[in-house]
């Protein structure tokens, strides 16, 4: 019978344990997951090997239906890239969005939040960038 009583005394304090944890915001849970799939790190390497080091890497929060959205944008095709220029008809871009504590990719969704899953669909992006530097809601 005590160790009855004591499962239940032990199930009371997890649970008023959990009660004290604060609440993490969504943006926050957002950008844990990019953080936890090395997701600023990928876009680097992009901007190093891909396009010789041109773009920009920016954090943008609760855009376009997402929480977090880390996007790389940049000027003309890959093998000519330019930093970018606003309202460019030429702006290239690769998105990695936060939505429903799932990563997306260009608005298409990531097989699995895992750093593997994230490269693979990376590497879909990078052969076909987004053209336009609009965010738009993604789609399962």
């Amino acid at each position: 019978m005590d160790d009855w009583l004591d499962q239940l005394r032990q199930i009371r304090a997890e649970q008023e344990a959990e009660a004290r944890q604060p609440e993490v915001a969504p943006e926050n849970q957002a950008s844990q997951l990019l953080q936890q799939v090395n997701a600023f790190k990928y876009l680097r390497d992009i901007r190093k090997v891909l396009l010789g080091g041109v773009g920009r890497i920016e954090l943008l929060e609760n855009v376009g239906g997402y929480a977090s959205v880390l996007a790389l944008t940049w000027d003309g095709p890959v093998a000519s890239a330019q930093p970018p220029i606003a309202n460019s008809p030429e702006m290239r871009h690769i998105f990695i969005g936060v939505r429903d504590k799932k990563l997306w990719v260009n608005g298409h969704l990531v097989a699995s939040a895992t750093p593997e899953a994230l490269q693979a669909r990376l590497l879909e992006a990078a052969r076909q960038p987004g053209r336009r530097a609009v965010l738009r809601h993604a789609k399962e």
